[in-house]
């Protein structure tokens, strides 16, 4: 698969980078933008391929088609999955074919795949919610050191004082860039 070779994330923290570099759409976006049987197609494709992976040629122990489109109605049709994008389908595949989500022992059942999914997205929200807290800590952090005047002050003072910490805090940011290319130039001479 193209996506496989294109998202070489191997981690949800990899994927949701991918996604929010790639402007990647959701399925729930997908599903708007080009109706809910594009989302049950690229869901079944995925689904095939591992399918004949596992099995090849047998098809007396492979998924049938009914039982392939029936999973992807299933997926696409869930509220909870609706944020999910292809980047995401590709790491849960990967996952599979490397047995991340347990042994087969040759065999692929609906319920399999749907637990991989429920799995998946559940890792998927707790990625999502320890990366807002890290970045909630940080802008905690960052606004902790913007000075306060403890008399009153009015609020077009405030904002002005603000505005001139943030312009000071850039300008040594810039001078440190300017210090470090300069010990950089220095060190290769």
């Amino acid at each position: 698969m193209i996506v496989n070779k294109l998202v070489r994330a191997n981690n949800i923290s990899g994927v949701l980078t991918f996604v929010k570099n790639n402007e990647l759409k959701s399925f729930g976006m997908i599903k708007r933008d080009k109706g809910i049987e594009f989302v049950k197609s690229t869901i079944s494709i995925w689904i095939a391929g591992l399918n004949e992976f596992i099995y090849g040629n047998d098809r007396n122990k492979a998924l049938s088609e009914f039982q392939i489109e029936n999973t992807a109605d299933i997926l696409s049709d869930r509220l909870e999955f609706s944020n999910i994008t292809v980047a995401d389908l590709s790491l849960v595949f990967k996952k599979a074919y490397a047995g991340d989500y347990g042994k087969l022992y040759g065999r692929l059942r609906p319920d399999i795949i749907i637990s991989w999914f429920i799995e998946y997205f559940n890792e998927r929200c707790n990625t999502v919610a320890e990366i807002n807290y890290k970045q909630h800590l940080q802008s905690k952090n960052f606004f902790s050191d913007v000075p306060r005047n403890t008399e009153k002050m009015d609020f077009r003072s405030s904002i002005q004082e603000a505005k001139t910490f943030l312009r000071k805090n850039e300008e040594r940011i810039e001078t440190e860039k300017r210090i470090k290319i300069t010990q950089q130039k220095f060190n290769e001479k």
